[in-house]
């Protein structure tokens, strides 16, 4: 009897001493080289999610979401007003009791600033509690509902706020203002926040 004979019922081999198992699942894929694979890609994740916060808080934090070369150069952010030569100012201040268009325009960028403030915090919160959980092992530990939401959560949230005030903010035509850096960082943040999960999708399905 030759060695590597197979059994007429197919479910045994004959390895020259005795016959053992059938064994059809292919090549062994060992469990260090696919932890080896899971945690490359792992820190790619979490890279591409730290350089996301980051930029989101530059983002969130700047003072040039609009910019523009009237009165000197005058930089909006999402909760202030910077104009060369006559400093910073609230747009609460715009809002009088009988404010002209100028003001009302100011006056109205505030609530705006608000939800995007708000939104882009509560997206850079999220995206630190992943990566402490990735870093601390907790995620294993979390429902999968929970970890989808947060898993996807940072760069919706990124991109609903940024997104929503380029929609939703007053035109300030008086000042021919255009989006400024803080606005792209944002946007570059969101983006990256997005891809990160993406890749981790694409890279889990392949191994699977």
């Amino acid at each position: 009897m030759s060695e590597g004979q197979i059994s007429p019922d197919g479910n045994w081999i004959w390895n020259g001493t005795e016959w053992i198992p059938r064994n059809d699942e292919g090549p062994t894929i060992l469990p260090t080289e696919i932890e080896s694979s899971s945690d490359y890609y792992g820190k790619i994740r979490l890279g591409l999610l730290t350089i996301s916060l980051i930029l989101g808080i530059i983002a969130v934090t700047g003072n040039s979401w609009m910019t523009s070369e009237a009165e000197g150069g005058i930089n909006f952010g999402l909760n202030e007003v910077t104009v060369t030569d006559y400093g910073l100012f609230d747009y609460d201040e715009f809002c009088d009791s009988s404010p002209d268009d100028d003001d009302m325009e100011l006056c109205n960028l505030g609530p705006v600033g608000y939800f995007t403030t708000i939104t882009l915090w509560l997206a850079i919160i999220s995206g630190a509690l992943m990566i402490i959980t990735h870093l601390f092992g907790f995620m294993d530990k979390i429902p999968a509902k929970t970890k989808f939401v947060f898993s996807w959560s940072t760069g919706a949230l990124i991109l609903i706020g940024t997104l929503g005030w380029v929609l939703t903010k007053p035109s300030v035509e008086s000042w021919n203002a255009s989006v400024g850096l803080s606005f792209w960082l944002s946007l570059i943040a969101g983006l990256l926040a997005l891809s990160s999960e993406i890749l981790n999708t694409f890279f889990t399905k392949q191994s699977e």
